[in-house]
């Protein structure tokens, strides 16, 4: 049995994430944009770029030995340009929104090949892409996955 990274990915990027009633777009892998403009605004952007890598331990299961795997993937939604609004009062409930309806959406993510161990957001103000001096008010969103490979 192989990595499920991919199946993971694709189900992340599958979950429905609704703000100021309409979905989010998703950008996965090779959908990834070398930058986003204001009317792909708001995106979430899952690329392995992002991902802080992985984790691998071998345990003993009874007679045989398990490697298992923990992947950190990175989801990262770019809500708006910085300067498009009134400032923080503005986007403040946007942040609150997107941050509540991405931790509802996640509680779907379940299956037997593999977890969703934790989940972190981060609201920020990130550039994007990095050296473009273009800022982004953004949330990260950090979820470490477990899964067994065999």
């Amino acid at each position: 049995m192989g990595s499920n990274l991919t199946s993971i990915l694709s189900a992340v990027a599958a979950v429905t994430i609704n703000l100021d009633g309409d979905n989010v777009d998703v950008w996965l892998t090779s959908e990834v944009m070398d930058t986003a403009e204001i009317p792909q605004l708001p995106v979430r952007i899952i690329s392995p770029l992002g991902m802080q890598g992985v984790r691998m331990k071998q345990q003993t299961l009874g007679a045989g030995a398990v490697l298992s795997a923990e992947w950190r993937v990175t989801d990262t939604l770019l809500l708006r340009a910085v300067g498009m609004g009134l400032g923080m009062r503005d986007v403040a409930d946007l942040y609150t929104e997107y941050m509540s309806e991405y931790l509802n959406g996640m509680r779907a993510l379940i299956t037997n090949t593999w977890k969703l161990e934790t989940l972190e957001q981060k609201p920020m103000v990130l550039e994007y892409p990095a050296g473009s001096g273009r800022k982004y008010h953004a949330v990260m969103c950090t979820l470490l996955f477990s899964e067994i490979v065999q």
